[in-house]
């Protein structure tokens, strides 16, 4: 196995930023929501019933999502270091597939809706690939 470069101080400071997004209450709050949605919604029609415009499910849906979003951004534009990321974050590629029909719906009114966790979830599955190869 070889050795990776130690991350400096300034990548540090970014990934403990991050992982207190992951790790907060309001993170834990919404990320039992979208886990409960993702069972009892498979589509966008569902989605849409269960998580009204304004409604609090809709909010703590996009709390998890907006999360990935700014962790691929971050990853994207090289201030996060992606294997510390994928390391120690929920998997990028479960929130994908489980948010996909949803994501797919939104895209309907925001045709970029969420592109950086779609991105994210391509990232995360290609480095999961080079763990097991």
């Amino acid at each position: 196995m070889t050795e990776r470069p130690r991350l400096s101080a300034e990548e540090a400071l970014v990934f403990l930023r991050v992982m207190e997004r992951f790790d907060s209450p309001e993170f834990e709050r919404a990320w039992r929501v979208f886990c409960n949605l993702a069972a009892s919604c498979p589509d966008y029609q569902s989605f849409q019933v269960n998580c009204p415009p304004h409604s609090d499910e809709l909010a703590e849906v996009e709390r998890v999502l907006r999360t990935y979003d700014v962790a691929g951004v971050l990853v994207k534009q090289g201030g996060l270091n992606r294997e510390s990321l994928f390391e120690v974050a929920p998997s990028a590629s479960e929130v994908w597939s489980k948010a996909e029909p949803w994501v797919t719906g939104m895209r309907n009114e925001n045709s970029r809706a969420h592109q950086s966790l779609e991105w994210l979830a391509g990232q995360y599955d290609a480095w999961l690939l080079m763990q097991i190869g």
